[in-house]
């Protein structure tokens, strides 16, 4: 009998909802190396959860698995209850049966047989029903009697930079499972920081590899070249340093890709750290078009280039549970959780050198370009991940406009005017938010994209990366200390709107937001209070020669209107934008030509200087 999944413990107290609900409070009896859950007659223990669901549909689509069994490990009696949820929230009683013991822990087998017709699939869970006095709950697991199609080796690879404490936790947390040990896997660790100590890792199963600080980029890439080079892996799996996780999550990809049908891409779900029931990310959608047609692949969603999928799931909720069921497109998943096969690789190659931001999307759609795979997210493939929210530094704008349009040249055929327009309205976003240091990074960050991918790869990029953070602070701003928005009337100062008629709209447009008036036109009275991200509250700076932007994560800013920098910005920009129109398609078939080599095995050796 081969194990599919295994009914788990939850590794938190307060993350209890995500494993299990009861009626009572149950007591739980913590062992050595297992742990028992007590009942009383009447408590009621049901997995109806995120983890401890069997998400059928999804084995049954993608797996040759038809039929499994539950093995529960109980004593006392129990009446045991086999539900199934579907995506439409229809409920059905599948079985009941009622298992009477005395004194000793029986295993009890419960067989599962899924329906041929995969509407009629949906995800599965036991309700345990204390009928005794008292009872225990040991462990459970679903096996399945089906040979395995293949036999699975996995290189784990972490990239990690100085998040020491929380990559100790995450290898001991796999080592320490049992079940997961008898199956073949190497956990390589990428440590860009150079903090880590060997002897913490004394283990055949762990490869500690000091690395360079090339970015995520350049650890990730690191870690494929030395699991490529033993030849033994199957399957890759990368992982984010700053994670916790279940090892249950490891161990489920193993019997996914046992039993595929064919090659797919598994992309996890990032759940929240701060707010751990819900999901943040579980797979994305690159490239929305703004407008909708005919022509609508052809202009590029510059401001607002990915929609994180399933993003807010409460996970406590059967209603929303079923709603992962929809199996939704899946066209990019993030490097904090993420397995492809050794296949995968060879075809598409290592990752862009992108240093930090957007490496991982960038493979993602080299995937689904050059082979024939999906990206499926299977539910409970799940991390707690540090939210994007709480990560956010002023350098990132360079990063994301620079990698953004590196991504368009090699996969898309946008038009240069459509580029020039949609950068054109980030840029201008910024300056009428007298974001100054935003402003120039994105022109930098523009600059560097239309020289080449020459400038890529001939910069340190430790040492552009100081450059950037330097630059993100050029001009000054002024902090406030306002250490939240809590009450009412601050909540209303950052968020209530302000009517302005079209014909006020269009004049602070052609006057830049009044960077071309003169002083006497502007209100030097009041101060505009929003809040990021600024779009929303476009018409309360209007007319101001003063305002102050709260962010939740990094405080509150005052910026104030500089017309000199303004105009030399405005100046650059528009040499910008006529190079954009100018040199766009000769730029794009350069980095189309570039991608190969730049993604290639030797390319990242050379630039890691591992030749």
């Amino acid at each position: 009998m081969n194990t599919l999944l295994r009914l788990r413990f939850p590794i938190r107290q307060h993350l209890s909802g995500l494993y299990w609900t009861s009626n009572s409070n149950l007591e739980i009896l913590k062992l050595e190396y297992t742990s028992i859950v007590k009942l009383v007659k009447n408590d009621t223990l049901s997995f109806n959860s995120y983890f401890n669901s069997f998400y059928e549909y999804y084995y049954k689509k993608y797996s040759y698995i038809n039929e499994c069994q539950y093995e529960l490990s109980l004593k006392g009696s129990f009446r045991i209850n086999v539900i199934r949820e579907k995506l439409d929230h229809t409920k059905e009683l599948i079985n009941t049966i009622e298992f009477i013991d005395s004194a000793t822990t029986k295993p009890v087998i419960i067989p599962l047989k899924a329906p041929d017709q995969l509407d009629q699939l949906g995800r599965i869970y036991l309700e345990l029903i204390c009928i005794s006095d008292k009872a225990e709950f040991h462990e459970g697991k679903l096996l399945t009697q089906k040979k395995r199609e293949r036999e699975v080796s996995l290189a784990i690879i972490c990239c990690t930079y100085k998040r020491e404490q929380y990559i100790k936790n995450t290898v001991f947390s796999l080592l320490a499972d049992g079940l997961l040990g008898q199956k073949e896997y190497i956990i390589f660790i990428i440590d860009n920081g150079n903090t880590l100590d060997q002897s913490d890792f004394n283990n055949e199963r762990v490869k500690l590899i000091f690395n360079r600080d090339f970015g995520a980029s350049g650890g990730f890439s690191r870690g494929m070249i030395e699991a490529l080079e033993e030849d033994n892996f199957s399957h890759f799996l990368f992982m984010d340093d700053d994670v916790v996780l279940d090892s249950e999550s490891i161990f489920r990809i193993f019997p996914i890709y046992e039993y595929s049908k064919y090659d797919f891409a598994v992309c996890g779900a990032m759940l929240d750290m701060l707010r751990p029931h819900l999901i943040h990310d579980a797979g994305a959608k690159f490239d929305f078009p703004l407008l909708t047609g005919d022509s609508a692949d052809k202009r590029p969603f510059v401001t607002s280039i990915l929609s994180s999928l399933n993003h807010g799931l409460y996970l406590q909720s059967s209603y929303e549970l079923n709603l992962l069921l929809a199996d939704l497109d899946i066209n990019t998943g993030g490097f904090w959780l993420f397995a492809c096969s050794r296949q995968v690789i060879g075809k598409c190659g290592l990752l862009m050198p992108f240093f930090l931001k957007f490496d991982d999307i960038e493979f993602n759609l080299r995937l689904k370009k050059l082979t024939s795979n999906r990206i499926i997210f299977f539910p409970s493939f799940s991390v707690w991940h540090e939210p994007f929210y709480l990560k956010k530094a002023t350098w990132e704008i360079y990063y994301y406009p620079r990698n953004i349009l590196i991504c368009s040249a090699i996969h898309k055929n946008y038009r240069s005017i459509d580029v020039v327009f949609r950068l054109t309205l980030i840029f201008l976003g910024k300056l009428f938010f007298f974001d100054y240091n935003s402003v120039n990074l994105i022109i930098l960050a523009t600059q560097h994209f239309l020289i080449g991918p020459e400038h890529l790869i001939s910069q340190d990029p430790e040492k552009l990366h100081h450059e950037i953070s330097a630059l993100s602070n050029l001009y000054a701003e002024s902090k406030i200390s306002i250490c939240s928005v809590t009450s009412q009337i601050e909540t209303l100062k950052f968020t209530s709107a302000v009517n302005v008629n079209l014909f006020a709209k269009l004049f602070y447009l052609i006057t830049l937001n009044g960077h071309l008036l003169p002083d006497f036109m502007l209100d030097r009275t009041r101060q505009a209070y929003v809040l990021d991200w600024p779009s929303i509250f476009l018409t309360k700076v209007f007319g101001v020669k003063q305002i102050v932007v709260y962010d939740p994560c990094l405080g509150a800013t005052m910026r104030t209107m500089n017309r000199l920098i303004a105009l030399k910005l405005v100046r650059k920009w528009i040499v910008i934008c006529l190079q954009i129109l100018w040199q766009w398609n000769k730029v794009q078939d350069f980095w189309k030509e570039s991608a190969i080599k730049l993604t290639s095995v030797d390319f990242w050796k050379k630039y890691l200087g591992l030749q």
